[in-house]
């Protein structure tokens, strides 16, 4: 018998061992892809937060503004509708007061007894 004749046998460790390796290999491949795409969308996040507090401030500034709007215009609708009507008119001419004379501001006010209103009440 010759050697040459046999086919050589391969052995099974040999093959476990590339089979690993090659699992191995691509195990870490995957490792390195996964931690490169957590980086990756932690930083997104990030931005994401802090576009989303913009977000927030822009909108609280135009709910604001809105309010304001909506008051503005519903004096204007009011100045509209009083205009229209023709029961208030505007001032033709301006009327200057001097400051040397005193404006009557005295009222005549009358006076409170609580006796006069006693006799409806029962007392």
């Amino acid at each position: 018998m010759t050697e040459d004749e046999f086919a050589k046998h391969i052995k099974p460790k040999h093959t476990l061992s590339t089979l690993n390796k090659t699992l191995c290999r691509l195990l870490m491949a995957i490792i390195v892809i996964m931690t490169i795409s957590y980086y990756i969308t932690t930083l997104m996040q990030e931005s994401l937060t802090k576009l989303s507090g913009e977000t927030m401030k822009l909108n609280n500034e135009n709910i604001e503004l809105q309010n304001k709007l909506d008051n503005l215009m519903s004096y204007h609708n009011v100045e509209e509708l009083v205009g229209r009507s023709g029961k208030l008119n505007p001032a033709r001419h301006v009327i200057d007061i001097n400051a040397d004379k005193p404006v009557n501001t005295k009222k005549n006010v009358k006076k409170y007894n609580p006796n006069y209103y006693r006799w409806s009440l029962g007392f």
